[in-house]
């Protein structure tokens, strides 16, 4: 038996910061200018019409084969970074003067991240990847009311909220399949009833790439950290930078109604409560997510409800 060996290669692939550079010539250009005059002066003297050729490097240092003839907008699929840098530099032969326009692409927030070290200038902390999810596990379903109540007890506010993963896991607790198994088959002749109640809005813990600081501030979220195509994917303006907070929300709320949409859709009756609801869209989006209204003993009963202070909630 013979014994067959081969080397490995690896190859580092390093992106660079890309340029567009467009050159403006003028020819038979004939200016007599004054002795203090820099070469900028002596182009725009000239009235001939300038040629404009264009060039470019790509985030891999190649250049470009057809480059834009128009400079490409910050953070752009060209740039793939947030701004850019031009500068004109002019110079002139005999009569052809020059003007080159060089813009450089400063790197992202996306980028610098995804080229820092995570692990450089390390530190102990008290907190993980995972300090804002509870860290009691989730009560299933049971009969025994005190074990309810203690666990309402327990449970502490800590300033963020997220309805979305809330109503997931509501969800998932009613149904027989995994994650959670107490809940009854949807074929039984059981009502499924499950309230989504706030106190607040969806709201999104995040601190990006800081320049003096760059260690330690990566934000991740119950989706992810929040750039390449991640929380935005599904919605109506993905994006490949990093989602603004304003954004991120307004993702967060879509998937809280898709996931309202999802136990609507196996016959989940949906009751939401938003006390002291803190804006219009968090009361859309709890209206949206609650059951259909329905009439009775012609009176329009709605499902969602929006009390002012404690004290409504024993009356809803």
């Amino acid at each position: 038996m013979g014994e067959r060996r081969g080397l490995v290669a690896s190859v580092i692939v390093v992106r660079v910061a890309p340029i567009w550079v467009e050159t403006a010539t003028k020819t038979n250009c004939n200016v007599n200018g004054n002795w203090w005059w820099s070469d900028a002066d002596y182009y725009d003297a000239c009235n001939k019409t300038a040629t404009l050729t264009h060039s470019g490097k790509d985030v891999n240092g190649a250049t470009v084969s057809t480059p834009p003839t128009t400079k490409p907008a910050d953070n752009s699929l060209y740039s793939y970074y947030n701004a850019s840098n031009c500068s004109y530099s002019y110079g002139r032969n005999s009569g052809t003067y020059t003007r080159v326009n060089t813009c450089t692409y400063n790197f992202s927030t996306r980028e610098m991240m995804e080229r820092l070290c995570k692990y450089t200038n390390r530190s102990f902390s008290g907190d993980g990847p995972r300090s804002d999810c509870p860290r009691a596990a989730i009560l299933p379903l049971n009969n025994t009311r005190q074990t309810v109540k203690d666990r309402i007890d327990y449970m502490e506010a800590n300033g963020s909220t997220n309805i979305e993963q809330g109503t997931i896991w509501g969800f998932h607790s009613l149904s027989s399949t995994e994650p959670l198994t107490e809940g009854r088959s949807y074929d039984e002749a059981t009502s499924k009833i499950m309230i989504v109640m706030t106190d607040g809005e969806n709201n999104v813990n995040y601190q990006g790439y800081s320049g003096s600081n760059p260690y330690g501030v990566s934000g991740w979220m119950a989706w992810g950290f929040r750039s390449n195509f991640r929380l935005l994917t599904e919605s109506t303006t993905p994006k490949d930078s990093l989602a603004t907070s304003a954004e991120a929300i307004a993702e967060v709320n879509r998937r809280t109604v898709l996931a309202c949409a999802s136990a609507k859709a196996r016959d989940v009756i949906i009751y939401t409560i938003g006390l002291s609801a803190p804006n219009a869209s968090t009361i859309q989006m709890l209206k949206d997510c609650a059951s259909p209204d329905k009439v009775e003993n012609g009176v329009t009963v709605h499902h969602w409800y929006f009390p002012d202070d404690d004290d409504n909630l024993t009356e809803v």
